[in-house]
């Protein structure tokens, strides 16, 4: 019996945590409970995913949650070095409920070229990312109250050659 509660509760945690749905980081991220619910994300309380989408979610999480996804993406050569990794987390206080998300998207090395050198001028390592941090706060049982600021970007590290400086602005919402 012991065995079967405990399969019951990996289970039950588990299925909370969130899987990501496309190939960036921009993407929201999906749990098995939205997905089953024809992904209707802001309807859902209770999971720390809510702060991509309706940071008033994480109102109704209780102690301390934290989740670690690794997904690598080798269906196909052309993504053998792509890799997705998220990290989120939230803590209960006595006032607010305080929640973190980190989700990066790494495609890997990637040739780059211009219109002068179509054969390539250097490769580099091409990623994006999306950060969020939120605060929510439950008001009565069906009443949760919430702020969220996040922000993404992506970029390049330099592998080998002679490839452009990024330059863009980042926005913060």
């Amino acid at each position: 019996m012991m065995f079967f509660l405990a399969m019951d509760a990996v289970a039950q945690s588990s299925a909370s945590e969130y899987v990501q749905t496309g190939i960036s980081a921009y993407d929201t991220p999906a749990d098995a409970r939205s997905i089953a619910l024809a992904e209707s994300f802001v309807a859902l309380t209770g999971n720390h995913n809510a702060l991509m989408y309706n940071p008033a979610g994480l109102g109704a999480i209780r102690g301390v949650r934290f989740s670690y996804l690794s997904r690598k993406f080798d269906w196909t050569s052309f993504l053998d070095d792509a890799k997705y990794y998220a990290v989120a987390g939230t803590v209960q206080t006595p006032f607010v409920n305080v929640g973190f998300i980190y989700n990066r998207f790494n495609l890997g090395e990637v040739f780059f070229s211009t219109p002068e050198n179509p054969r390539g001028i250097g490769k580099g390592e091409v990623y994006n990312y999306a950060l969020g941090v939120g605060l929510a706060k439950r008001v009565s049982d069906h009443w949760d109250i919430g702020i969220g600021f996040k922000t993404f970007d992506f970029g390049w590290n330099k592998v080998s050659g002679d490839i452009p400086t990024l330059a863009t602005s980042r926005p913060f919402l």
